[in-house]
């Protein structure tokens, strides 16, 4: 393994490690802190959709001028927008990102049976999926979903799939350039 291997490996595998890390430690907030924190991260969505907005000129189309702008949309429907961020970004795609991390790692470090690492990592993407449900069964104002499990688990299948083809990619350029 060379250098740049070790050193992705280790990075992978610590970045993998702080994002389960935060995952579960903010299972653990109570509800009103989780909503404020999903609450945040909705109105950095909006606040960014305002200024290209504003930048491209930002009342409606010049076609049709009283159309009302993709912000002003957003914030009329709040509680949908708010809803599908929070399942979009802070379960589907923190989980493809955990993915991504993971898979990159157990496959390193399980290298002469790569797609082992591969299943380890999955494995594991869906025990951390369970694990941060289970916990806000406990927790006030919280509430552990299995269809909150499912959309994890989708998340890392997805980010898993992705990595694995370039794995495999990056493996037969390896290949062919041996040859060659």
């Amino acid at each position: 393994m060379t250098k740049f291997q070790k050193a992705i490996k280790w990075l992978s595998l610590a970045g993998f490690i702080l994002l389960a890390g935060v995952l579960i430690f903010e299972s653990c907030m109570p509800g009103k802190v989780s909503s404020s924190h999903s609450g945040a991260v909705s109105n950095v969505v909006v606040d960014t959709t305002e200024r290209i907005e504003e930048a491209v000129g930002g009342s409606g189309s010049s076609t049709e001028p009283n159309q009302p702008t993709l912000s002003a949309l957003i914030r009329e429907n709040w509680g949908k927008f708010n809803h599908y961020i929070r399942k979009g970004l802070g379960h589907f795609g923190a989980f493809l990102v955990l993915a991504i991390f993971g898979t990159v790692a157990f496959e390193l470090i399980i290298n002469k049976k790569w797609w082992l690492g591969v299943l380890v990592s999955v494995a594991l993407g869906v025990m951390i999926a369970m694990f941060t449900e289970l916990i806000q069964l406990y927790i006030p104002g919280r509430a552990g979903s299995w269809s909150d499990v499912g959309l994890d688990s989708f998340g890392y299948f997805v980010g898993a799939l992705l990595t694995f083809i370039v794995i495999l990619i990056v493996k037969a350029v390896r290949r062919k350039r041996e040859r060659n």
